[in-house]
């Protein structure tokens, strides 16, 4: 297989063809995603961070962190639940918008006097009116109701709570568009979740979960996430709403601009699994407040003050490490805050669904160009397009990145331009080596494919008419073997059964098609089958016999002289041309498909064609040598216009004088024939 395509002569045919096999070939590399493309791919867009950071001169959101200093002035974590209520407290009157804890809370307070009173059995009947009183969650929970506070979940695979969520009021409704399918979310059946009496008195509850890529960084954050057979939005989103007041989130997906997220005024552009690009920035030291210095009230109210909080662990030990684009050890709080700050600033990295087509497009024209101009030996040329492709595919995707954060990705094509360069020149090389030998064999039986060929259709096309002044046809092989024919006979009551042809490709192969075709036309002719039945009987024996993707199309008619009638079925042929004695043209078309595509065994009768011939006049079936064939210097072709003013200009002639005629035409120059010249004539005399 490869052995043959190496020898494959060099021409404009077989470079096409080549190219487009690689084009294929890297297509498909692209679309598997190999995790070698995938890491340059990814390391690309790392860059993109790298080189231009987002920057703020103050951020809208501020993160009070449970750090070092604050681990060592309050103790380790985790804090009592009253000491948490009291940071709530605390920061709720400095007057935030909204505050987001980025801790989970699953596990009731140990420190709680309520669970000290459960673990010597205190009775809680006896001690109703304060029992509540002594759970330092409860403390917790009533500062959550008295602040706009948002909780965070966390998906998982596996259950680990012993308390089963309690159904939650319903804070806000998903809609999604007709287009949008929650399959392609991300799915966990199970999640790790507050404790229920603080979710109760929560604004809102928010996804904490990210899903980092291949190489474990964290490039991407879901807004809508599936857990069980219910869709969670982001913390992010649930903290905007919460501070909106909004009820509704909408999900919805366009052709070219691809899915968002909808929320008020913020609409967020995602990927199919919902999954929002993050826009890193370089760290602001005013952003981070100590819990420590929120406790003890030494911080500056006006860094909370009308902005949107975070409160999260980044002590070593504590907090979720996770790499980004721009670091390798970074907070999931920072990362949450990087989120909100892009939502809050509408400042989205995008990669719509045109940027794919456009990379294809691309890959398409580079290929095609590098590999052939390389096949051409064209060695100045292809280096000169490979060396400005691998300078413009960079420079106009960090352009296209920087003026509108739209990601294009140059990687893959930037590689397989380096690839099509040394396969191209690889080819030639092997080409050079081999194509000699094989040239000659291949000539040999070519020759002996011809000659065979030309002996077959030699005994095809009726040699010499009869009746030249009722019917007369010619053909004439644009090469040494025609892949056309024609053909009639007179049955016993003077009715003369016609045909002519046209089978698909050339050489051997057709020309033994072809001979079936035409035994099997003259064996079903002369049997008086009708010619529904003739076309039927020739569709069955070609699809059963014949090889796939050989097929022929075909017109068989039958002419009464007697009465004039006229019928025919056309198989996917040029259309018939009717010329009556008034000089009033009609075509007549196919009625029926081509002989060879589809074998149906119980196929209904076919309903020929009636040619209203009363009045005579002169019938022409042609193949498409005839309509596409040349008529001057200038390739212009003779077109079914043509050859119809040809007879009507000649229409006094006899048939053999008016196909002599386009024959005339179409042979001014014999260099430019690209196909076979097939005409056949009928004379309806009046």
């Amino acid at each position: 297989m490869l052995k043959n395509i190496l020898i494959t002569k060099l021409d404009n045919r077989s470079i096409l063809v080549g190219m487009i096999m690689l084009f294929v070939f890297f297509l498909l590399i692209r679309l598997f995603d190999f995790n070698f493309f995938g890491n340059i791919r990814r390391s690309s867009f790392d860059y993109y961070q790298s080189f231009f950071p987002i920057s703020y001169e103050e951020s809208p959101v501020s993160i009070v962190t449970i750090d070092e200093k604050s681990l060592e002035r309050y103790g380790q974590f985790p804090w009592p639940r009253t000491l948490l209520a009291d940071l709530v407290n605390k920061i709720g009157k400095a007057g935030p918008i909204v505050i987001g804890i980025d801790i989970l809370l699953p596990e009731e307070d140990r420190t709680s006097l309520k669970k000290i009173a459960e673990q010597y059995q205190l009775d809680e009947e006896e001690f109703k009116d304060f029992y509540y009183k002594l759970s330092n969650d409860q403390l917790l929970s009533n500062e959550f109701r008295q602040n706009n506070v948002v909780l965070g979940i966390s998906p998982s695979y596996h259950r680990i709570q012993e308390e089963k969520p309690v159904k939650q009021r319903k804070r806000y409704v998903i809609e999604k568009g007709k287009n949008v399918s929650s399959k392609n979310f991300y799915y966990f059946p199970e999640s790790i979740r507050s404790l229920n009496i603080l979710e109760q008195n929560a604004k809102g509850i928010g996804n904490l979960g990210y899903v980092p890529e291949r190489d474990g960084i964290v490039r991407k954050v879901p807004m809508m996430i599936k857990i069980s057979n219910k869709l969670w939005p982001s913390m992010e989103l649930e903290m905007i709403r919460s501070a909106l007041g909004q009820k509704k989130y909408y999900i919805s997906k366009k052709f070219m601009s691809g899915q968002r997220v909808t929320l008020g005024e913020y609409s967020i552009p995602t990927d199919e699994q919902s999954q929002k690009w993050i826009y890193y920035k370089d760290p602001l030291p005013q952003q981070f407040i100590s819990a420590a210095d929120i406790l003890d009230g030494t911080f500056d109210t006006l860094s909370i003050q009308n902005k949107i909080v975070y409160i999260g662990a980044t002590a070593v030990g504590l907090s979720d490490i996770v790499a980004t684009p721009r670091t390798a050890a970074t907070s999931g709080v920072e990362v949450r805050a990087n989120v909100m700050e892009n939502i809050l600033s509408h400042q989205h990295i995008t990669k719509p669904i045109w940027t794919y087509t456009f990379e294809i497009i691309l890959l398409f024209l580079i290929t095609l160009i590098i590999f052939y101009t390389s096949l051409k030996k064209n060695l100045v040329l292809s280096i000169s397009i490979f060396a400005t492709s691998q300078i413009a595919f960079p420079v106009v995707s960090f352009v296209i990145f920087r003026m509108y954060l739209i990601v294009i990705d140059y990687t893959f094509n930037f590689l397989m331009a380096f690839i099509t360069l040394g396969s191209s020149y690889l080819i030639n090389y092997l080409h050079k080596n081999l194509v000699a030998k094989e040239e000659q064999e291949k000539r040999q039986k070519i020759l002996k494919e011809m000659k065979f060929a030309q002996e077959i259709q030699a005994h095809l096309i009726p040699k010499e008419h009869k009746q030249p002044e009722v019917i007369y046809g010619i053909n004439i092989p644009a090469k040494q073997v025609s892949g056309d024919y024609f053909d009639y006979l007179t049955l016993e009551d003077g009715r003369i059964i016609f045909t002519l042809a046209d089978v698909s490709g050339k050489g051997a192969a057709s020309g033994l098609v072809m001979s079936r075709a035409s035994s099997l036309f003259r064996l079903f002719a002369k049997q008086g089958l009708k010619l529904s039945d003739i076309v039927l009987n020739i569709n069955r024996e070609i699809c059963d016999r014949s090889a796939k993707g050989m097929f022929i199309t075909m017109v068989v008619g039958e002419f009464n002289p007697s009465t004039k009638e006229v019928s025919l079925i056309n198989a996917g042929h040029e259309s018939v041309l009717c010329i009556d004695h008034d000089m009033k043209s009609s075509l007549y078309k196919s009625n029926f498909r081509p002989i060879g595509i589809v074998n149906m065994k119980n196929e209904n009768a076919i309903e020929p064609i009636k040619i209203n011939s009363s009045n005579g006049g002169k019938i022409f079936i042609y193949t498409d040598g005839v309509t596409e064939g040349y008529i001057n210097t200038n390739k212009q072709e003779l077109g079914a216009s043509g050859v119809e003013q040809i007879i009507k200009t000649n229409y006094q002639s006899s048939l053999k004088e008016i196909i002599d005629q386009i024959v005339r035409v179409l042979t001014n120059s014999e260099r430019d024939r690209r196909d076979d010249i097939t005409c056949l004539g009928i004379n309806i005399k009046s």
